[in-house]
């Protein structure tokens, strides 16, 4: 910063948290022109004036009066109390509004630049006591004596950090290069390759399983896991299914549809032929045989009755 604009500059700080590192800290106040710190902490304060301390808060009750001859200070006369410093015989400080804690809500000493200016009771510069005593006239005293004001208000953007190297600072230059080139390559290769593929070719089954070994097969299967009931379903299905081709009927019709359509034509009692087709469970492998011999011999009535041979002529 230039002379020139270290003069016409007020530098406000304020860093309850402490994010800013004593060494910056102390750059900033050596360097600036005119410096506000509000609030300081202990730490603070050791950094930037090694004569100051903390001396706690004073009564809140009661206004703290400039006495001093601080010009910002004479003009605001009295500010409301908060914390206060203490000045030791080897600070060249000046004290201004003491308080009943011998200490001094406002302490002021020179930099090589200019001024130094700690203020205890922070707030004071609060919107809701800035209209107290002679607060707002000490805020525009200490903050606008110049033609330039600049607040700094330290976030953890501003902690200094020590740590390891990160991966990035680890990573050889040539890694992030190499490492595209490589991919591009293998994205190449793999369209080049993928090319080389023709369209599927649908082909025939080289085997043709006759329907007598499917049959067979599956009905070893329902016989090796006792499934009687599913062996008969899939022989009511079938019997089911061409008895109404043979009476006509419509491929939606139920089961005991065709069982009626079936007694009907042929003059059987109607659970009769709904037991065959329908309800009739079997509890064994001759109950199964039985239904199987009464499906067959149904569909053949049924088709002897839809389409009767004719009558043999006479020799």
């Amino acid at each position: 910063m230039a002379e020139s604009d270290q003069a016409g500059t007020t530098l406000a700080v304020f860093d309850p948290s402490g994010y800013l590192s004593d060494a910056r800290l102390f750059d900033l106040v050596s360097t600036a022109g005119s410096v506000v710190m509000l609030g300081p902490t202990f730490t603070q304060l050791q950094s930037v004036a090694p004569g100051v301390f903390a001396a706690g808060a004073s009564d809140e009750s009661v206004a703290l009066t400039a006495d001093c001859d601080v010009p910002a200070a004479e003009r605001a006369g009295s500010i409301s109390a908060g914390a206060t410093f203490r000045i030791t015989g080897e600070s060249d400080a000046v004290g201004c509004f003491p308080a009943d804690t011998d200490g001094f809500g406002l302490v002021q000493l020179p930099t090589e630049n200019g001024t130094l200016t700690l203020v205890g009771p922070v707030d004071l510069l609060s919107n809701d006591r800035v209209i107290e005593n002679g607060n707002a006239a000490l805020a525009l005293g200490l903050l606008g004596e110049t033609e330039r004001l600049v607040w700094y208000l330290p976030t953890l953007a501003d902690v200094e950090t020590s740590g390891p190297p990160n991966i990035a600072e680890l990573t050889p230059i040539w890694l992030v290069p190499t490492t595209s080139l490589l991919a591009i390559t293998a994205l190449v290769a793999m369209f080049w390759r993928g090319r080389r593929f023709g369209p599927l070719v649908a082909e025939d089954l080289p085997v043709t399983v006759p329907a007598g070994e499917t049959l067979e097969g599956r009905a070893r299967l329902y016989q090796r896991v006792s499934a009687r009931t599913r062996a008969v379903d899939a022989l009511r299905m079938g019997a089911t299914a061409r008895l109404g081709g043979a009476l006509g009927l419509s491929r939606h019709a139920t089961v005991y549809e065709v069982a009626d359509a079936a007694a009907t034509l042929l003059s059987r009692p109607r659970d009769q032929v709904r037991g065959i087709l329908v309800d009739t469970v079997p509890t064994s492998e001759r109950d199964v045989i039985a239904i199987s011999d009464a499906l067959a011999e149904l569909e053949r009535a049924t088709a002897a009755a839809v389409s009767p041979r004719p009558p043999a002529r006479p020799s």
